[in-house]
């Protein structure tokens, strides 16, 4: 049976079965606030929707060497690498293509309108990030474009002191690393500033890389709002063997820049809150198609994008919170290949959410106009009802789609065509869940859905002797589950734990199952494919060690569509001495042999060791 006839039936069954229960008054505990879901603060008990949020001290932090690496730890969070470190990320959630997931840095995207593989080109490096917020399911009726399978919202450190940092790592292929930060505090200004430099030889032939990486982040605190500044760059040169062709055995060649500015304020007014956001992005990328022909197959393209937003929340009543919001975005591509091109959107938006009694409910809806492919309205609709003051079942509803990327419009070459007519993509997706707070320190939660998603574009052969064609062609059906365990005992007042016993502190535990359903008219060949896991196991802990030192572990588990399974094991020991803290870190130390994609081996076991002090 579908699950969109399921989900009702699991809300009504429950709610009969508890109605009686509890009294109509519930009063829940303040839980991690999550930004993302409604463009409103909201207390993360009040999401009719699966999340997670982490922090700087979560177990998935913790021996994470990139952002990536980060949400890969993550039910039903599928990170693709060609690259070791963050050099190429591609991010799926709930099966979708790496071209269904929208990206956000502070609540503003930072996705890139050539192709989805540039993405994660951020100049933003881990030790800047106070959380990362992960929305499943559709995003389209707040974000727009893009946000079929869920949104990430990658939120920055605003410091509390004055210091500075300084670190250094050494490692297998040559891996060297450095880092420097400087935060400062005064009374109108919180600043957090890092240079990031690495480098390796590679893990194999032609997968060498080196990246630089400037950002900034800063607040301003004025008295009618507090004013954000974010800039960055980063730079990378890495080799791409295979990247893009597997299986052909070809050496190739990749440099990007992007620089991003992203500026926004927030007014707080009696019973209203403006929020006006500003953003530019510029990506620039070069790739060698071969090493062994440098002049031959170049290709060079510069996008540049123009964001901004004005966001207006207000309390209707003292239940009823509404948001909404005008949008308007610029993007252009200058490329030998492509040409140039420009396109601009707007778009309208506004949602309500509310809690009473036993009850919470939101709903939006938003409609983009765009000047290349017209309009598109997406709704959204959730409900939630608390069977006791700490557990919760909900269910929700929504639509989303996907806008063509300049590489599928105008892309040409011997192999492959674009077409500029293309269409976006859509979907529907629904989902029905559960969360269950014990305490403070435990979340439990569990959710299944289904994604329907059609007019998906593919690259199709009609013939063997035809060049592939990009075309509005297959639609495919995802249903899954997703479950998770986070147990955090750093807060507890009840441990009294000497400081140097062993101890656990933190811990989660996820699995995710996922079934895919791809539908394809009779033809020779086609390119679109998932290559998600069918099952994911993911458990991260953290805790203290003998002589005061510190752990974090991380297993995952994966058995992918075609069976093939592996598991990855990653560490990391410190210790603090003074104002130094060494450590030592290993990624799959279980030595694996395995590929995100098809035919781009990733490294075996990668050990290194660092120091970094506090000079101020």
């Amino acid at each position: 049976m579908r699950y969109r006839i399921l989900f009702p039936l699991f809300i009504f069954v429950n709610c009969l079965t508890t109605s009686a229960q509890e009294s109509d008054s519930i009063t829940v505990a303040l839980q991690p606030i999550v930004v993302t879901a409604n463009r409103m603060p909201t207390a993360a008990c009040f999401v009719n929707r699966s999340f997670d949020v982490v922090d700087r001290s979560s177990p998935e932090m913790l021996s994470a060497t990139s952002i990536g690496d980060v949400l890969q730890r993550f039910a039903q969070v599928n990170v693709q690498s060609r690259g070791a470190f963050g050099a190429q990320t591609d991010l799926s959630i709930r099966g979708s293509l790496f071209s269904q997931t929208l990206l956000l840095l502070n609540g503003s995207r930072v996705d890139d309108p050539q192709t989805a593989h540039h993405n994660f080109d951020l100049p933003l490096s881990l030790e800047q990030v106070e959380r990362i917020e992960i929305i499943r399911g559709p995003g389209s009726s707040q974000y727009g474009a893009n946000a079929s399978g869920g949104v990430v919202n990658i939120i920055t450190r605003s410091p509390e002191e004055t210091s500075a940092v300084l670190s250094m790592n050494c490692g297998n292929y040559g891996l060297f690393s450095t880092n420097g930060s400087y935060e400062m505090v005064l009374p109108g200004l919180r600043s957090s500033n890092t240079f990031t430099y690495s480098r390796n030889s590679g893990y194999r032939y032609d997968t060498d890389f080196s990246m630089v990486n400037l950002s900034s982040s800063n607040v301003i605190p004025l008295s009618i709002a507090n004013v954000s500044l974010f800039a960055g760059y980063t730079k990378k040169e890495f080799g791409a063997f295979d990247f893009y062709s597997p299986g052909r055995n070809q050496p190739s060649k990749e440099w990007t820049e992007t620089t991003v500015i992203n500026v926004g304020s927030n007014f707080i007014l009696p019973s209203f809150q403006l929020t006006p956001k500003l953003s530019f992005r510029r990506h620039y990328d070069r790739f060698l198609n071969d090493i062994r022909l440098p002049d031959q197959n170049i290709y060079s393209h510069t996008t540049t994008v123009m964001h901004s937003e004005i966001v207006g929340t207000t309390a209707i009543t003292e239940q009823v919170n509404m948001i909404s919001g005008i949008e308007w975005v610029h993007d252009r591509i200058i490329s030998n290949v492509y040409k140039e091109h420009s396109r601009n959107s707007g778009a309208l938006f506004a949602s309500i959410l509310s809690g009473f009694s036993r009850w919470t409910f939101d709903a939006g809806v938003r409609a983009d106009f765009h000047s290349s492919h017209g309009s598109r309205i997406c709704p959204i609709m959730g409900i939630g009802f608390f069977i006791t003051p700490r557990q919760k079942i909900y269910g929700t509803a929504g639509r989303s789609f996907r806008a063509p990327a300049y590489t599928e419009l105008y892309i040409y070459n011997s192999t492959t065509h674009g077409d500029p007519s293309l269409q976006p993509e859509m979907g529907w997706s629904y989902e029905a869940g559960w969360e269950y707070y014990i305490g403070s320190q435990m979340r439990l939660s569990f959710s299944l859905f289904e994604q329907d998603h059609t007019n998906l574009i593919d690259y199709v052969q009609y013939t063997s002797l035809d060049t592939a064609q990009a075309v509005n062609f297959s639609s495919a059906v995802m249903r899954g589950i997703e479950t998770s365990i986070q147990w955090n005992t750093i807060h507890s007042t009840e441990d009294n734990a000497p400081p140097e016993s062993p101890r656990l502190e933190s811990i989660s535990v996820s699995y995710g199952y996922l079934d895919s359903n791809i539908e394809h008219r009779p033809v020779f060949s086609s390119r679109y494919s998932y290559s998600h896991p069918r099952h994911k196991i993911s458990l991260f802990a953290s805790g203290s060690l003998p002589f005061i030192m510190q752990y974090s572990v991380g297993i995952i588990h994966k058995i992918k569509l075609t069976g093939n399974a592996y598991t990855l094991v990653d560490a990391s020991i410190s210790k603090r001495i003074s104002i130094a803290k060494m450590y030592i870190s290993g990624n799959n130390l279980l030595n694996q042999t395995y590929e995100e994609i098809t035919g781009v081996p990733l490294p075996g076991r990668w050990l290194w060791a660092g120091v970094e002090m506090r000079i101020l």
